[in-house]
């Protein structure tokens, strides 16, 4: 056996590495290499071996595969390394320029390292076996946590792992861009996720965001602007098959209210606060033919401390229960009551009709 390897190599993790590493936290936080390839990569034919093949984390495959066996023993180094050996034999020959690391699945290429161009690793003759050893840093992951559970399949538990970011121009930007945790919290600017996901900075989406549990919003929401000054703060229509409010709202616009109630009549706005107008003119029923409506027991009071007055002579102002005003009151047409007590005049331009009038 020999190993014609002075320094143990160090690989790369691709991003299909990475990509089982964060699924791997998400259901339960292991993941296994099994298998070592090799490889003869992309040679030019001029004896300078793989011109131009340069490693980088989107590589999913060995560009010319040779040959691939079982790791054969795992060494912990340090607190975030690993050394991973695996030994080649056979009658196959060929110059090694590349080497790949497998998961279980057989087909995720984990890790990879190639020589450097013009360079190779090794010869692999079929007269002797060829060892190879590679060093795998963990990062943010610990050795602590690491657990051989058999030759020459090993298991690696991790506490945690994260992505740093990398730029438009692909050049390396922020430590721990995307980092998540043994719980699968996934922290996004943060390395202590408080939730499933946790994002420190602005969210900005071009598609639906569907939430089908709870929204929580400690801060101000603002729907069609991007400074809201208020708790929650619409700039534009709101539509509404239910609205309940519970404290101080403020309209700027028209606010209109239509639908139906269990009975098929106009749909009840219920106020149990104060309602306040600050507008010269309120008006109701401009748009369809429905009775407005104030009061729902027998004994409610209606208190309007300006002019009650209706613009239509079709339309008359009709109010089905005693009248009792403390000014004047001024009709332009008939006045039609059961009971009516007026403090002070009474004017009207056609008829009063009552069964008790009280005049004081």
């Amino acid at each position: 056996m020999a190993n014609p390897l002075d320094n143990p190599l160090a690989p790369i993790i691709t991003n299909a590495g990475n990509a089982a590493i964060i699924e791997s936290l998400q259901e339960g936080g292991t993941i296994n290499i099994t298998q070592v390839a090799l490889g003869d990569g992309k040679d030019s034919g001029d004896g300078k071996g793989n011109d131009g093949y340069v490693a980088s984390e989107s590589i999913s495959e060995l560009a010319g595969e040779k040959q691939r066996v079982d790791v054969t023993d795992i060494t912990v180094l340090e607190h975030d390394q690993l050394r991973i050996t695996a030994i080649f034999s056979g009658e196959e020959e060929y110059w090694v320029r590349e080497v790949g690391f497998y998961l279980d699945d057989n087909q995720t290429l984990f890790a990879i390292y190639v020589s450097e161009p013009g360079t190779a690793l090794a010869y692999k003759s079929k007269d002797f076996d060829l060892s190879i050893e590679f060093d795998l840093s963990l990062g943010v992951m610990s050795t602590e946590t690491v657990t051989v559970e058999g030759k020459p399949e090993f298991k690696l538990t991790l506490n945690s792992y994260s992505l740093n970011g990398v730029d438009k121009d692909g050049q390396p930007g922020p430590e721990h861009a995307i980092y998540v945790d043994q719980d699968g919290k996934t922290g996004i600017g943060t390395t202590a996720p408080a939730a499933g996901l946790d994002v420190v900075g602005t969210v900005h989406g071009t598609e639906k965001a569907t939430v089908d549990g709870q929204l929580l919003v400690k801060g101000r929401l603002g729907v069609g602007t991007d400074d809201p000054q208020a708790p929650l703060q619409v700039a534009g229509f709101l539509q509404a098959e239910s609205l309940s409010v519970t404290s101080d709202a403020t309209f700027s616009g028209d606010l209109d209210i239509q639908g139906t109630d269990d009975e098929g009549a106009d749909a009840k706005t219920i106020i149990s606060g104060n309602l306040t107008v600050e507008q010269t003119v309120v008006s109701v029923n401009t748009l369809s033919e429905s009775d407005v409506r104030f009061g729902n027991e027998d004994g409610d009071i209606v208190r309007i401390a300006g002019v009650i007055r209706s613009g239509s002579s079709d339309a008359p102002v009709q109010i089905n229960a005693p009248v009792q005003t403390a000014g004047a009151l001024v009709a332009g047409g008939a006045i039609t009551a059961d009971t009516l007590d007026v403090e002070e005049d009474i004017r009207a331009e056609g008829a009063i009709r009552a069964e008790s009038v009280t005049i004081e």
